[in-house]
């Protein structure tokens, strides 16, 4: 078995990533309730929106509109977020100022239906497949999906950043262009 190294610069470039989107939630949603690192890590639930605990919100940033990673398994092979127990996903997509909010097990059903249980042996072909790096020692599943998949979904929303994360970024900007990662074909997708 070959060994898989991150390097522990990507891997704080990562976490760092990941703490900008939460910061960013949080200053859309002040209401909101940071979860412990239990929660977080056990049952991939980044926030709480209501006092009883039942609308849980997992997180995601700066995911590109052409692979938007979804993970059934995390690399210990434990449930992934696919299967946690947030309520809802919301995942920040590079060019874009927001978040798209969607109902985590709509998204699940949605996989069921449309993605493959074909797996292939690098995350690029990926798209509607699933993935594993168990050949490194990994035990994660994951597939990869694109921002208009993820139209389909009847609870997706989109969820500017506020006012001031949004004069950072240089102004709005609600709509991205990719290429399709099976097709090749130039997609644009303008938030409405």
């Amino acid at each position: 078995m070959s060994t898989l190294k991150v390097s522990d610069y990507k891997k704080k470039k990562s976490w760092a990533n990941g703490m900008e989107s939460e910061e960013r939630w949080l200053r859309i949603h002040p209401e909101a309730e940071k979860t412990d690192y239990k929660t977080d890590r056990f049952r991939h639930v980044d926030f709480w929106h209501r006092p009883d605990q039942t609308e849980g919100v997992d997180v995601k940033g700066n995911k590109p509109p052409e692979a938007i990673c979804l993970e059934f398994k995390n690399v210990a092979g434990e449930k992934g977020w696919m299967h946690g127990d947030a309520k809802f996903i919301a995942v920040e997509v590079l060019g874009l100022t927001g978040f798209f909010r969607f109902e985590r097990q709509e998204c699940l059903n949605w996989c069921k239906a449309f993605v493959s249980k074909e797996h292939v042996s690098k995350y690029s072909l990926c798209h509607h497949k699933l993935y594993t790096r168990s050949k490194w020692g990994k035990k994660d599943v994951v597939t990869s999906v694109t921002l208009h998949d993820l139209s389909d979904l009847t609870t997706l929303t989109y969820i500017p950043w506020n006012e001031e994360d949004i004069t950072k970024a240089g102004g709005a900007k609600t709509s991205v262009k990719y290429n399709h990662p099976v097709t090749g074909e130039v997609m644009v997708f303008e938030v409405s």
